[in-house]
């Protein structure tokens, strides 16, 4: 019995993937809480100190909204859990028709004229199926009108078709003051999304801001007689009449109607691009943009991109169709690229196709352009009766010899170059760099861009020296040689201690001169001899000989060294070697003899001084008187006396 089961089983698995019909998850049904398409529950009013609104946990409590409408359209919503409408997953085939049986599914209700705020709190709501072909609902959406906000709501696994506007978030969404306060922010959408008339990811019409909004889904016209066909189209919204910030569309837009673009259809009067981006393919006839197929009087595109392939038959253009309505007032843009394929078959340009009055500003094409005429890289034509297109600073790559700027100009101000492609810096998703290649700061002439790989030529700033042991050159920071500055070492001279210095790198070289001295200014004296002493510090005596003293004033006659001190020979008052006198008379014992050269001396009052002048009576000198013998020798004689005396004693004493 269990075998038979799960034969059954398989079979009906195979049966719901043959028809389009599988379970939105892996995740089993008792995890999540599906809608069954009828109930309603009303939410939970929840009040804080500084808001008031209602907790949305189910589907049901969502659906409550939609068909109790009236004032509850009013107020404040917070979505609390992923909200799952079908557990199938819904799937269509290229015309964007159902490949499932719609009584399979629930079919929702768009929520009506929305005032309030509804915060998706970044959950999601899950198999989202309306259809309102055929009724008498116009619009198609999980909203229909919304005046007020919508931010931070996901949907995915959707299919919206409606007749003149369907939107993935809401069909149309505009306040009576337009105030820029009104937004779609931080929502995204996957699935598809078909219409007639006025179609987008996120919004059909929208003259609210959308900031921070992405579309994956399909985003189609109604197929009808073989044809896909919508007018006003985009991958996020239909009809712009306010501002895109920061969005991106990855869905492919196909319609061959007029006015088809990555992000929008139409912008009408003031509205703006800015910061966002296409990377999905867009398809059209008339009026075709990466970016916007029809852009009105007074609107800018700043800092946006196309990266995707763009195909029709009149006004194609990598970011813009048709660039000019019919008026006076001008149009720009502004520091934007696109890097998709072109391909159309009259007026087709690289970045707009019909340009008008409309200002290009630091514009770039790094796309391949192809039509069958009025085909240029930059624009295919400008014809306006209004007025006259400027284009200033645009740049295209250089491609195809064959394509020029610009197609077929009758009225223009242009400021254009041709590049090669390692012009532009692309980025890992083939978006543009606007910063330009980037090399490694760190690695002097790094001739490899870090972000695309594109390889520069380097041109070397040769600013310092390098040397070996007998050349010199001229190196780069990066370590590169200018192998035509590489000479021989010159200049310098070698000393007794080092080489020389050559002139250019002061480096070092050759060999040291043993005989290359440097004597030093002053005199070294040592022993009696003199001489100089290196100041290479290599140690050797230069110019060495012996001291002289011509003049005998103990000093060298060359070196000024001191050459002894005066010595007196005994009993002399004058130098033995010179010959000056080195002291006076004196005599401290008071015997009218000098102490040192023992001569008689005058008798001078107090004694204070002592002469050589002798006295008449004799000549002799102090060690020759009989009263200088007493005087120096009694001591001794008594002394002798004494000890005469004892020895006697002592022999006496011995003979008794």
């Amino acid at each position: 019995m269990k075998r038979y089961f799960l034969i059954l089983l398989s079979c009906v698995l195979i049966i719901n993937v043959s028809i389009g019909v599988l379970p939105v998850c892996a995740t089993d049904d008792s995890e999540i809480h599906i809608w069954d398409g009828k109930t309603i529950k009303e939410p939970k009013l929840v009040n804080n100190s500084w808001s008031l609104y209602y907790e949305i946990s189910s589907p049901e409590e969502l659906a409550f909204i939609s068909k109790t409408g009236g004032d509850w359209l009013h107020y404040n919503y917070v979505l609390t859990n992923d909200i799952y409408l079908n557990n199938r997953t819904i799937i269509c085939d290229n015309n964007g028709d159902l490949k499932i049986n719609k009584s399979l599914l629930n079919e929702w209700k768009p929520i009506g004229v929305f005032e309030g705020d509804f915060d998706g709190n970044g959950k999601t709501v899950y198999g989202l199926f309306v259809d309102t072909v055929g009724t008498n609902e116009k619009m198609a959406g999980l909203f229909s009108y919304v005046s007020g906000n919508i931010s931070n709501l996901h949907i995915e696994n959707a299919y919206v078709r409606g007749s003149k506007w369907s939107g993935g978030i809401c069909a149309y969404a505009r306040h009576e003051l337009k105030e820029s306060r009104y937004s779609i922010e931080g929502c995204s959408f996957s699935g598809v999304v078909v219409g007639m008339s006025f179609v987008g990811g996120i919004a059909a019409e929208s003259f609210h801001n959308v900031l921070n909004c992405t579309n994956y889904g399909r985003i189609m016209g109604h197929h009808s007689n073989g044809i896909i066909y919508a007018d006003n189209i985009g991958g996020l919204i239909g009809v712009l009449s306010g501002r895109i910030d920061n969005c991106a569309n990855y869905g492919s837009v196909v319609s061959y109607g007029q006015n088809v673009g990555g992000l929008s259809g139409r912008n009408d009067m003031g509205s703006v691009l800015n910061k966002s981006i296409n990377c999905g393919s867009v398809i059209g006839s008339t009026n075709v943009g990466g970016l916007v197929g029809f852009i009105s009087s007074s609107s800018s595109i700043t800092e946006c991109a196309n990266i995707g392939a763009v195909q029709g038959k009149n006004n194609v253009g990598g970011l813009i169709g048709y660039g000019g309505p019919e008026g006076s007032r001008s149009f720009q843009c502004y520091h934007s690229y696109n890097g998709g394929q072109i391909v159309g078959e009259e007026v087709v340009g690289g970045i707009i196709g019909n340009l008008h009055t409309y200002k290009l500003d630091t514009c770039y094409n790094f796309g391949l352009v192809s039509g069958n005429s009025k085909v240029g890289a930059i624009a295919g034509i400008s014809e306006s009766m209004w007025g006259h297109g400027i284009v200033n600073y645009c740049v295209y790559m250089k491609a195809d010899s064959t394509i020029t700027a610009f197609g077929n100009f009758e009225d223009v101000t242009t400021s254009v170059r041709q590049e090669e492609s390692s012009f532009f810096c692309i980025n890992d998703d083939n978006t543009l760099n606007w910063e330009g290649h980037s090399f490694n700061s760190t690695i002097p002439c790094d001739p490899k861009c870090q972000n695309c790989g594109y390889e520069r030529i380097i041109t070397h700033s040769y600013t310092g020296i390098g040397s070996d042991e007998n050349n010199h050159w001229f190196v780069c920071s990066c370590g590169q040689i200018n192998t035509e500055s590489i000479m021989p070492h010159e200049g310098g001279i070698a000393t007794c201690t080092n080489k020389a210095e050559c002139d250019v790198c002061h480096v070092q070289y050759g060999h040291v001169n043993s005989n290359n001295h440097s004597p030093s200014e002053e005199w070294t004296n040592n022993s009696g001899y003199h001489f100089h002493t290196c100041l290479y510090g290599c140690g050797t005596e230069i110019d060495i000989s012996q001291c002289i003293d011509s003049d005998k004033n103990h000093t060298c006659d060359i070196c000024n060294a001191s050459m002894g001190e005066h010595v007196a020979k005994q009993n002399e008052h004058f130098c033995e070697y010179c010959g000056s006198k080195m002291t006076e008379c004196q005599d401290l014992d008071n015997d009218y003899y000098c102490d040192i050269c023992l001569k008689r001396l005058t008798d001078i009052e107090n004694n204070e001084t002592a002469s050589h002048e002798v006295l008449e009576t004799t000549t002799e000198n102090k060690a020759a008187t009989p009263q200088r013998f007493a005087q120096l020798y009694a001591p001794l004689i008594v002394v002798s006396v004494l000890l005469g005396a004892t020895i006697l004693v002592i022999v006496k004493i011995r003979h008794k």
